[in-house]
């Protein structure tokens, strides 16, 4: 939900333009919100434990998502109209929320898991 909510605001603010979007300008791409699932359920699934920590994770949010959006942009998936700037953005932007998402998903789901 995290990834498909931070591609729509980063539509709307028109820091990024995504190919093959028939939603345009209203929503993310099908295909990316495919790419956040997997991405969420795989990698949560098998490295919660290096999810958990969170200045680690922010680095790497913040490095990670501006060079992850940078290889698609390089291969015509995303146009940006701002330049390197949006990158930028984007891994500030990535850096401070991600882990503030994942720390409060813990949270939630501590709260809700039934004791054993």
């Amino acid at each position: 939900l995290f990834g498909s909510l931070l591609d729509t605001l980063l539509l709307h603010l028109h820091l990024f333009i995504f190919k093959a979007n028939p939603f345009t300008p209203h929503l993310t791409a099908p295909w990316l919100i495919g790419l956040w699932i997997n991405f969420s359920f795989i990698l949560y699934a098998h490295l919660r434990e290096y999810f958990l920590k969170y200045i680690r994770m922010s680095l790497l949010a913040t490095m990670g998502f501006p060079l992850a959006y940078y290889s698609g942009f390089l291969m015509g998936a995303v146009t940006t109209p701002h330049g390197y700037v949006a990158f930028v953005i984007l891994g500030l932007f990535a850096g401070g929320s991600f882990p503030c998402t994942l720390f409060l998903y813990e949270r939630y789901t501590q709260r809700t898991t039934p004791a054993k």
